[in-house]
């Protein structure tokens, strides 16, 4: 495995970027930075990255030595680029916890469906067209799919620990949609536009729920 350094000074060559030490605070931000930002442990372990998009085109693809931080990373913000649609240098990122991937070209999940540890997951102002791969991902708390491609998203009625989720189809008129409020008693705001709910049954378990738009 990469020392910290080895790992910066390797992530400086290959995407051209500076690298600056930041806050776990900024690097869950999403918006657009003009370097790379990383946050270190006590023992200058890497636990938060938030990767620079780039200049004149952007960042095209994750790094496939980014697994070098598969026992460390913890929270990762890869935000506002051109390209970026293959998600499969993440598999090996198991500890992750936050991962903000909005904003890019993303059409599939698959390379997710290894995180569970994952509470937080962003793939809004993508392209999604299929969701399958994070169905097990039973840790999320706050969910942000955006606007997707009519799917099946029962699964996530069993999201028990979900406080935060966003999920809207792109065409309105749908099937019924195979999901129920009946198990996210945690719930403090959905937004469910056009997904083919036709019942609010078990919404009263929510009883932190601030905001509902279906």
């Amino acid at each position: 495995m990469l020392s910290t350094e080895e790992f910066l000074s390797k992530l400086q060559k290959e995407i051209y970027t500076r690298v600056k030490k930041t806050s776990l605070k900024q690097i869950k931000t999403g918006e657009y930075v003009f370097e790379t930002h990383y946050a270190t442990d006590k023992e200058n372990n890497i636990v938060g990255l938030k990767l620079y998009s780039g200049d004149y085109g952007g960042l095209d693809k994750i790094p496939e030595f980014i697994s070098e931080l598969s026992n460390t990373l913890k929270y990762l913000t890869i935000t506002n680029t051109f390209y970026i649609s293959d998600l499969q240098n993440l598999r090996s990122l198991k500890k992750l916890e936050y991962l903000n991937l909005e904003n890019n070209q993303i059409k599939k999940l698959d390379g997710l469906e290894t995180l569970s540890n994952l509470k937080y997951l962003n793939v809004s102002r993508n392209r999604l067209e299929n969701i399958d791969a994070i169905h097990n991902l039973n840790k999320l708390e706050t969910l942000k799919l955006g606007t997707v491609k009519p799917c099946d998203i029962g699964f996530v009625s069993n999201f028990k620990n979900l406080k935060y989720i966003e999920i809207n189809f792109d065409e309105k008129t749908v099937k019924q949609n195979n999901f129920s409020f009946e198990k996210l008693s945690r719930l403090t705001e959905a937004s469910l536009i056009s997904v083919g709910i036709t019942s609010v049954k078990g919404i009263e378990n929510a009883q932190d729920l601030k905001y509902l738009y279906l």
